[in-house]
Parts: C-alpha cells; sequence; structure tokens
C-alpha cells in the first residue's frame, strides 16, 4: 500500500515498511517479518547492487535512535536545529 500524502513509503502485506529515497532505501520490519525482509533483500539484489548498512542512525537529516531491544525508537534534528542556529 503506497501512501498517498508520500509515495515514497511502501507499507508492505508481509509487514515491511519500505522508506524510498533517490539511492537510499530503509526497510522497517514487524518482529516476524525478519524472513520476509531477507527474501526481498535476495531479489533486490538479483536487479542493483546494494550495501546494507545496519541499523540507520540517520536518513534525510533526521536522526534514529533504537532503544535496546526496539521498545522505543525517538526522531530528531538536532543536527539540523545546530546548523540552522549558528
Amino acid at each position: 500500500m503506497r501512501f498517498l500524502a508520500d509515495p515514497n513509503i511502501d507499507l508492505r502485506r508481509d509487514g515491511i515498511l519500505m522508506l524510498l529515497y533517490v539511492g537510499d532505501n530503509s526497510m522497517l520490519q514487524a518482529e516476524d517479518a525478519t524472513k520476509a525482509v531477507l527474501d526481498l533483500q535476495a531479489r533486490v539484489l538479483e536487479k542493483w547492487k546494494i550495501t546494507n548498512l545496519g541499523l540507520p542512525y540517520q536518513i534525510l537529516g533526521i536522526g534514529i535512535h533504537c532503544e535496546k531491544y526496539g521498545t522505543e525508537i525517538r526522531l530528531g534534528q538536532k543536527a539540523f536545529i545546530t546548523t540552522v542556529h549558528k
């Protein structure tokens, strides 16, 4: 399902949320969708060269902080605010 407000966000039936922007993409998944993510990555690798950079710490200038065990995700724009406020 594509979001009307942002066509670069795709919520898939297998529980994967894909964020796409130019040459970058991030995948978030429900705990039980790990196999689906690995299958999707394999299919993508058949067509394009990709690099798995592990857990994201930033996307589109928005900082991402995940608590241990994924119980909490915090988003922030500290770097942006610091740059603009100089």
